[in-house]
């Protein structure tokens, strides 16, 4: 009876060892392919894409090094943050196709600039059409938008908006104020990319708000401080023509939010003096308006402390582009030269990596032996251990504190508008109010007018003259005047009246000014007399109160009808107009702190008609409010 059970077992032994043969097989091709998903996760982890970002670029040789180099640079995509042709090249589809002869196969897209939302540098939907969308983007193109790249899996989301732009017909608000459409698109798009694991965000726009240069916020206080408190990655501006990075922003102590015309050393998250940075410390701020239209100074002495790298007409003038390639965990910037100096700059964000999946226990099979019958041995390997990692705790944070900021006032330029145009018979036009004023706001409008009569003689209704029309020591025919109003609720735009004549204007916002004496001191004007060209002067002027507000004015009528200028702003001043048309206005601020005389101003002018202009100037000091 025994002899027969042990035959038995003899038998079904065998059938044994194939089940754990198979067994052993299965559990080896299972952890193939465990082995073989890591690694197709190290190499996804490692691919690298990279975009480039200029802005302000103007259509001249620069301008097509500048896209030369981004081509032949490895860029997949470039993106104009703003300020496009600057009419150096007409009309928009002459334009286009320059940037495409440079940028051959590679996509190349744009966010509108103040140059060409209603002009006068080409309208934002011409361009549009000449240089579409290839992206896929959400939102609507080249005006408020959000691009995942690459698309199948997206390693960044890149937000483009337009903040205090003119989009006439659009029925938008476009101040981007908290509770607006364009902030809750912004604050829409950064939330479903976190929510979509998306590893990194960049926002892109053309106006700028805390910057190195002697101007108040051109775009949104509201918008800057929702993407610092949201802790975005990257935050581009441009419309500043130069290049400064800052170090991490964040809102944190005494910091509730960045102010733009004082230093708080709260809100700088890390001073890493290699520029390396980790991931949700806070947020870069980027100016990039080096496309090759020109450059000019960086010279905020206030705000310097905030940014760690600059360049610009007075720091190794270079034209050039900024290059953001990213992985799965890490974003980095390189500033990328294309014509001028041997300016560089780079910075690293870095995120952990995402944790590996953790190896799964493997059950081992093991044969059982008979007394009649002993198989081979069997054993078992246990999984090694999971690496032990020591992680360190963070260094305490660097703090550099910055000597006290000079004394500012709560004066400042709210907003402004501008434009120009042409009457062809007597009449009136209505220049536009700066967007988002408030009751109590001073609103200066300047006003050029190229006529051979009289002009600017009749102030708008409720408007108070602050400079009578004067003209150029040249021609007769170039015309200046401001008129000032204290805006009360429920105020429209002015008309103005006027011969036949071409016109441009720009209408300036100021808070915190006196309300019974807005004029500190009586305007000066400037016939510009034995000024030669490209200068265009506005006359020194003194203050009797401290903490006031320069504004100064800078106009021509150009030599021939057809012709229009561009201006470039006075060194160390704010640049808040530039209307270009045969008669051509720029007008700029600064932030005086003291009683001291501002010394006369020039601002550089390009006229399409060559070296014939003929120039005049004004400047007013705004008083503060007691």
């Amino acid at each position: 009876m025994e002899l027969q059970v042990n035959a038995a077992r003899l038998v079904s032994h065998p059938l044994r060892w194939v089940l754990a043969l198979l067994l052993g097989i299965a559990l080896i091709l299972a952890n193939f392919y465990y082995l073989s998903g890591s690694r197709d996760s190290e190499a996804s982890a490692a691919t690298t894409v990279s975009l480039g970002f200029a802005g302000d670029t103007g259509g001249n040789t620069v301008t097509g090094k500048v896209i030369d180099a981004a081509h032949n640079g490895g860029v997949a995509a470039m993106f104009n943050l703003g300020d496009l042709s600057y009419s150096q090249i007409t009309p928009e589809s002459a334009w286009c196709s320059f940037v495409k002869q440079h940028a051959g196969t590679m996509p190349y897209e744009f966010v509108t600039g103040n140059h060409e939302d209603d002009g006068p540098d080409g309208v934002w939907t011409n361009f549009a059409s000449c240089l579409p969308d290839q992206l896929g983007s959400v939102g609507n193109y080249a005006q408020q938008f959000y691009t995942d790249y690459p698309a199948s899996s997206p390693l960044v989301r890149l937000i483009m908006v337009s903040p205090k732009l003119t989009f006439s017909g659009s029925g938008l608000d476009w101040s981007y104020k908290s509770g607006t459409q364009g902030y809750k698109f912004v604050t829409s798009a950064i939330d479903s990319a976190r929510a979509a694991g998306i590893p990194f965000i960049v926002v892109g726009m053309h106006m700028y708000c805390l910057s190195m240069v002697n101007y108040p916020c051109a775009a949104s206080p509201d918008l800057m401080n929702m993407l610092v408190s949201k802790k975005v990655d990257l935050y581009m501006q441009a419309h500043d023509h130069a290049y400064a990075r800052s170090y991490p922003l964040a809102l944190k102590g005494s910091c509730t939010a960045i102010p733009v015309s004082s230093f708080n050393p709260d809100c700088v998250a890390s001073t890493n003096a290699n520029g390396q940075f980790a991931a949700g410390t806070g947020t870069i701020l980027a100016t990039v308006g080096s496309g090759g239209r020109s450059l000019n100074s960086e010279n905020n002495t206030t705000t310097a402390p905030y940014f760690q790298s600059f360049m610009g007409s007075n720091n190794n003038p270079t034209y050039g582009f900024l290059k953001v390639s990213v992985t799965s965990t890490t974003l980095t910037g390189n500033f990328v030269r294309a014509s001028g100096g041997t300016y560089t700059d780079s910075f690293t964000i870095t995120r952990p990596a995402a944790p590996s999946p953790s190896p799964t226990a493997t059950a081992t099979a093991t044969a059982t032996a008979t007394a009649t019958v002993t198989p081979p041995p069997t054993t078992t390997t246990a999984p090694p251990p999971p690496p032990t990692t020591t992680t360190a705790p963070p260094p305490p944070p660097t703090t550099t504190t910055a000597p006290p900021p000079p004394p500012t006032s709560a004066i400042s330029v709210r907003s402004t508008a501008s434009g120009a145009g042409e009457l062809t018979a007597a009449g009136s036009y209505t220049p536009g109010l700066p967007a988002g004023w408030q009751p109590g706001d001073t609103v200066f409008l300047f006003s050029q007018v190229t006529v051979s009569g009289s002009a600017n003689t009749t102030a708008p209704a409720g408007w108070t003259q602050a400079v009578g029309d004067f003209t150029s020591a040249s021609s007769t025919s170039a015309h200046q005047a401001v008129w000032y109003r204290v805006m009360q609720a429920g105020d429209t735009a002015p008309s103005v009246t006027e011969p036949a004549a071409r016109f441009a204007w720009s209408t300036v916002a100021v808070q915190g000014a006196s309300t019974t004496t807005p004029l500190d001191v009586t305007p000066a004007t400037d016939t510009n007399s034995g000024v030669a060209y490209p200068g265009v002067r506005a006359p020194s002027i003194t203050p009797v109160t401290p903490g006031a507000l320069l504004l100064t004015a800078h106009g021509v009528r150009n030599g021939t009808n057809s012709a229009t200028t561009s201006f470039s702003p006075p060194a160390g001043m704010g640049e808040l107009g530039d209307s270009k048309s045969n008669a051509a206005l720029e007008v700029d601020s600064l932030a005086l702190t003291d009683t001291s005389a501002t010394g006369a101003k020039v601002a550089t002018a390009s006229s399409s008609s060559g070296t014939v202009t003929n120039q005049c100037g004004t400047a007013i000091v705004v008083r503060p409010a007691p």
